[in-house]
């Protein structure tokens, strides 16, 4: 039987997220939802998105930047499905916290 390879980006892509951690308890349990977010550090929390590609905004004329600058004062269980799932990655990794 012959074994399935995987493309080198999808490769790249397995180590680069094998780094990260995500709690889908948590998510799934809405944990967080009745919180605010803040990031800690806004650069590398934007470039570790860009990195690993979860993929949101949907307008494509806005930036992760000016999405985040849109959605920063809404409670993370208000926030769209893509862009509360990339809040709760933050989170788990230290690149975001859970505020009241």
């Amino acid at each position: 039987m012959q074994e399935k390879r995987l493309s080198n980006h999808a490769r790249l892509l397995k180590i680069t997220l094998s780094s990260y951690t995500f709690d889908k308890e948590k998510y799934d349990n809405k944990v967080f939802d009745s919180l605010y977010f803040q990031l800690i550090d806004e650069e590398s929390a934007l470039k570790t998105l860009d990195e690993i590609g979860l993929m949101f905004p949907h307008e494509a004329q806005l930036s992760r930047k000016s999405y985040y600058e849109k959605h920063k004062n809404q409670k993370i269980g208000t926030l769209p499905y893509g862009y509360r799932l990339a809040v709760y990655f933050l989170i788990d990794n230290g690149y975001a916290e859970a505020v009241l």
